[in-house]
């Protein structure tokens, strides 16, 4: 989906913006909930509809998204506009959330002089959140669609240079990796050697010196009987290592590669 600006491109595409409600047929009276998405860039969508808003109310509904409970106002001001007087600040912030009052649907509240996203908003991080941590904990193989959504859902909001975004970017990174590996593990065992090959393959992009990963990319290609795709990851694997960190693979990995050394070719 692409957020367009204010004006008559928006609407000729269906798309909704700013003060300007997209007209809705009588069966349609129903309006589903606001939908935030974090992951990989910044998207509010209204059911069909994507709600194009300046950067000031991205921001701010992106940093209660990433907060997850009610934030001071002052706080909000200070770590949105921390670069201008408190004054100018605050004043950033009440423009925002005038904007924000100008959508069709409340997206936040104040709870004693607190401000939070409404309880209708759903975030794309949380949900992602909650089904890394279902796959981490499950006892049977993730599905696949579940898995397509957590390889998609790379970074949330890269290229924003935000020091609020940082603690929240590693804390998801963690929990998506754990979970690649998880599923990568599960699929191994089901015998579904595509899809464990791309959990394993997402959670290497994601962080090439993580061992861990390797290793799984490594047993995958094992295990599906691929024995010189295997040595030639764990090569690459090695290869990086030395240049960039100049040390070797742990035991682990030599262990899990030592009996192949025989059975490949040396130009391989």
């Amino acid at each position: 989906m692409r957020l367009y600006p204010l004006g008559t491109q928006a609407q000729a595409r269906g798309d909704m913006a700013v003060g300007h409600p997209p007209t809705i047929r009588a069966a349609e009276q129903v309006s589903p909930n606001p939908r935030l998405s974090l992951a990989n860039e910044f998207q509010l969508t209204l059911g069909r509809h994507n709600i194009a808003v300046p950067r000031s109310v991205q921001r701010l509904l992106a940093f209660l998204a990433v907060a997850g409970r009610p934030v001071p106002r002052s706080r909000v001001a200070g770590q949105l506009w921390f670069d201008v007087p408190e004054w100018r600040a605050l004043g950033n912030l009440r423009s925002a959330l005038w904007r924000l009052r100008r959508l069709p649907n409340p997206m936040v509240e104040t709870v004693d002089e607190r401000l939070a996203l409404t309880s209708e908003v759903e975030v794309d991080v949380d949900e992602l959140a909650r089904l890394t941590l279902e796959i981490t904990t499950a006892a049977e193989r993730p599905n696949p669609a579940v898995l397509e959504k957590l390889v998609s859902a790379a970074d949330i909001l890269p290229g924003w240079e935000e020091e609020w975004l940082i603690v929240a970017r590693e804390r998801f990174r963690e929990l998506r990796l754990g979970a690649l590996e998880r599923s990568c593990e599960a699929f191994l065992v089901s015998q579904d050697y595509g899809s464990a090959a791309q959990a394993a393959l997402a959670a290497v992009e994601t962080e090439p010196f993580r061992e861990s990963a390797q290793r799984l990319l490594v047993r995958v290609h094992i295990r599906h009987g691929n024995v010189v795709e295997a040595m030639r990851t764990y090569a690459s694997f090695r290869r990086l290592l030395r240049e960039e960190l100049g040390i070797e693979p742990g035991p682990l990995m030599e262990e899990l590669v030592a009996s192949l050394r025989t059975r490949v070719p040396r130009h391989a």
